[in-house]
C-alpha cells in the first residue's frame, strides 16, 4: 500500500502521527489504528492483543485470521517488536473489570535492564524496551514466574563442555548462610558449604562480624562466607584452578553479584551508581582473589521446596547444616 493511498482528512501519510482505517470482515467492521514515527513501509509488525490466538505477527496475512470474526478485537501495526509487545501488554484482558478479585499478574524479566519478577507491565517495560534479545514474559502465579528467570540462567551458564556435575570427578559445592535476628544486635549467622561428591570436605561454621570493619553478621554475608570456603577446597584439591567448579546456591543475590555486578564493581572502585559503597565488598573481593582464572559456575536452586531432585536434595541438606550453626549450643 503506498503513500498516495494512505491519506486522513486530505492530509498525506507523512504529515499524520496516527491513522484510522475500516476494515471490513464478514459481519464485522473493525477498526484498524496504526501509529508511525516516519513511514509506514517501515512497519512491520502487527501486534494482536485481543484475537483468537494473541501475539506478534510479521506480516498482515498472518494476523488477519486472528481477528475475523473475533468480538471487539484489538490489534495494531507497528514499527518495532517492544512497542507491539507493550501495546499487547496494556490491552490484553486479565480479568474482568470491576472483578474483585482479578487474576493476578508476574512479569518476569530474565534479560533486561534489572532482571527481576515486576507487578504491573510499565514496571517491566521501563526494564526491556529498547533492548535487542531482551527475555521476558507474564504469568499469572509468582512459582511460574520465577521459574522462567531460573530456567533462562541455568540455559545462560550452560556450556556443553563443561562436564555433568553429577560426575563424581567434577568439583561441585551447595552453599547456603542462615540467620537468626538477622542483621539486628544478637544476629547468630551460620554457613554450610556441602560437596556431594566428597563428604569428608563438608564445612560449616559461625559468621562473627566482618573481615574488615567489624559489625554485624548478615544471611547474606553468611551466603558469601559459604561461597568462599568452596573455592577455597577447590583450589586446595585443584592448585592449578584448572578445573570448573559448579556452586549451587538458593542466594540468587550471590549469583547476580558474582555473575553480573562485581567485576563492575571492582572497576568503579567498589562504589556504586548512587554514589554509596558496595556492602559485603571484603567478602567479594575474596571470593574474587580466591577464584582466580578458575571457572565458576554459580546455579540458583529454589529453596523450600519438596522436589526431590539431586539438586533440591542437596540444597536443602545445606541449609539444615547452616541452620544448625545458629543455634545456640553451636556458639
Amino acid at each position: 500500500m503506498g503513500c498516495a493511498k494512505l491519506s486522513h482528512a486530505g492530509r498525506s501519510c507523512t504529515e499524520c502521527s496516527f491513522l484510522s482505517l475500516a476494515v471490513r470482515t464478514g459481519k464485522f467492521e473493525l477498526e484498524l489504528t496504526v501509529r508511525y514515527i516516519t513511514h509506514p513501509s517501515q512497519m512491520t509488525c502487527y501486534a494482536i492483543a485481543r484475537g483468537h490466538r494473541p501475539g506478534v505477527y510479521l506480516t498482515w496475512e498472518d494476523a488477519k485470521p486472528q481477528v475475523d470474526g473475533f468480538r471487539n478485537a484489538r490489534y495494531r501495526k507497528f514499527s518495532s517488536g517492544a512497542e507491539a509487545e507493550a501495546f499487547i501488554e496494556e490491552n490484553r484482558e486479565v480479568g474482568a473489570q470491576g472483578d474483585p478479585n482479578p487474576i493476578p499478574a508476574y512479569y518476569a524479566v530474565a534479560k533486561g535492564r534489572v532482571p527481576g519478577i515486576y507487578g504491573t507491565w510499565e514496571e517491566a517495560l521501563v526494564q526491556v524496551k529498547d533492548l535487542f534479545h531482551a527475555k521476558y514474559k507474564k504469568f499469572s502465579t509468582r512459582e511460574e514466574a520465577e521459574n522462567f528467570i531460573e530456567d533462562y540462567q541455568k540455559l545462560k551458564a550452560a556450556d556443553p563442555n563443561d562436564p555433568d556435575p553429577r560426575n563424581p570427578s567434577t568439583l561441585v559445592a551447595f552453599c547456603d548462610g542462615s540467620a537468626v535476628n538477622n542483621g539486628r544486635s544478637g544476629c547468630r549467622a551460620g554457613w554450610a558449604c556441602l560437596f556431594p561428591h566428597n563428604p569428608t570436605w563438608n564445612r560449616a561454621g559461625v559468621l562473627v562480624g566482618t573481615m574488615v570493619t567489624g559489625g554485624i553478621p548478615t544471611n547474606n554475608r553468611a551466603e558469601y562466607r559459604a561461597s568462599v570456603e568452596a573455592i577455597l577446597r577447590a583450589n586446595q584439591e585443584d592448585p592449578s584452578q584448572t578445573k570448573p567448579l559448579f556452586i549451587y546456591t538458593d542466594s540468587m543475590l550471590l549469583v547476580r553479584s558474582m555473575t553480573e555486578w562485581a567485576s563492575k564493581w571492582k572497576e568503579q572502585g567498589w562504589i556504586k551508581l548512587d554514589g554509596e559503597p558496595v556492602l559485603n565488598q571484603d567478602l567479594l573481593k575474596w571470593i574474587l582473589q580466591e577464584q582466580g582464572p578458575r571457572k565458576v559456575i554459580r546455579n540458583h536452586v529454589k529453596a523450600h521446596t519438596n522436589r526431590t531432585d539431586w539438586w533440591s536434595g542437596w540444597n536443602r541438606r545445606a541449609d539444615e547444616m547452616a541452620r544448625e550453626q545458629t543455634s545456640d549450643r553451636s556458639l
